[in-house]
């Protein structure tokens, strides 16, 4: 059996970098190898540099890996970015720059001309935008990037239907979960009792994601999805890992489908959907 691939994790002491632990833990392919984190983090065990919130134990392989400066210096070629939009932006270029693949979870280059924004079941092709990255050309580097959380579960239910019937209009309203917004998120006083009607860039980031991850490769850059799109997001008070983010969906198609074409596009992806929600449930 070959070597499992090296990675690092850079942000890898916050939520989401915790959660690429969680989710590399006994992974075929990868092994974490590198930790990252601020300068108050830096040289200290993990354990200690951590404050762990997750039900899952930290995994016993990282609990006495020291965390490292995040820079490129020393670290491995495949990264797991998990950084704040500002931080990001100046970062993870860097860290391209240097060679590594860098998989991001932030949104600072999402709407990048030459940065894929990638669901894998939905537009797996658009990652030939790589190969478009001066990164590329100079160190064989570059980035990927995931989506918004809601943008996310929205277009993997629409893009079977806008393959098929192609979408002329989207109106979404997303309830999303408190912990969406992060350690130590909204304030108490805010939240309890309350739904608040506005996250910032939030709204943004729902309507120009699901126009790219929706759209059509054209050379060196995307085509976004000719649809309208409209969404309003809200901050509710329950916990992501116990009840989610939702989100109320109404679509005009340009074609009117017969019903049964309509449920088979629907019940193909919500298969694929059921499928990835066990195993990350199976995780947790």
């Amino acid at each position: 059996m070959s070597a499992k691939i090296p990675v690092g994790i850079l942000g890898a002491t916050g939520i989401v970098g915790q959660r690429f632990i969680q989710l590399l833990e006994d992974h075929p392919w990868f092994e974490v190898a590198w930790l990252a984190a601020s300068d108050r983090s830096e040289g200290k065990a993990y354990a200690e540099a951590a404050r762990w919130r997750l039900k899952t134990a930290i995994p016993a392989r990282v609990t006495g890996m020291r965390v490292s400066a995040a820079t490129p210096d020393g670290a491995p070629k495949v990264i797991f970015a998990a950084l704040d939009a500002s931080i990001a932006a100046e970062m993870e270029p860097r860290f391209a720059e240097a060679g590594c693949a860098v998989i991001t979870n932030s949104s600072a280059l999402r709407m990048a001309k030459d940065v894929p924004l990638v669901i894998p079941e939905v537009n797996p092709d658009h990652t030939k935008l790589i190969e478009c990255q001066s990164w590329r050309r100079k160190s064989g580097g570059f980035v990927v990037t995931n989506s918004n959380c809601s943008a996310m579960g929205l277009v993997l239910a629409l893009a079977p239907l806008h393959r098929r019937f192609e979408l002329e209009t989207v109106m979404a309203v997303t309830m999303q979960a408190v912990s969406g917004a992060g350690y130590p998120g909204v304030a108490s006083l805010d939240i309890l009792g309350n739904v608040i009607p506005y996250i910032a860039k939030e709204e943004e980031k729902m309507e120009e994601e699901t126009r790219k991850l929706l759209g059509t490769l054209n050379g060196a850059g995307v085509v976004l999805a000719p649809f309208k799109m409209s969404a309003q997001c809200n901050r509710v008070a329950v916990k992501l890992w116990t009840r989610g983010h939702r989100s109320a969906v109404s679509r005009k198609k340009r074609s009117c489908p017969a019903l049964l074409s309509f449920r088979s596009a629907i019940w193909i992806r919500a298969i694929v959907r059921n499928r990835d929600l066990m195993w990350t449930q199976a995780k947790e």
